[in-house]
């Protein structure tokens, strides 16, 4: 299972608490996502701040 490292997932992360996480996952650590967080991260993307940070959304930024 690969994780892609969005703009959205990459706040939610941050915003979250899982500042160690996100460093590992962009090490290739996928096995610190664990279900729960992808629950988790999931359900904030269908509110409007999730929503805010996809794209269309006006904190969405272009992956560098």
């Amino acid at each position: 299972m690969m994780i892609k490292i969005t703009c959205s997932l990459a706040h939610w992360m941050f915003k979250n608490g899982y500042q160690k996480e996100l460093a590992l996952l962009h090490f290739g650590h996928m096995e610190v996502f664990t279900p729960e967080m992808e629950r988790s991260y999931l359900e904030w993307c269908k509110t409007d701040e999730g929503k805010s940070y996809l794209q269309g959304g006006a904190n969405y930024q272009e992956p560098a």
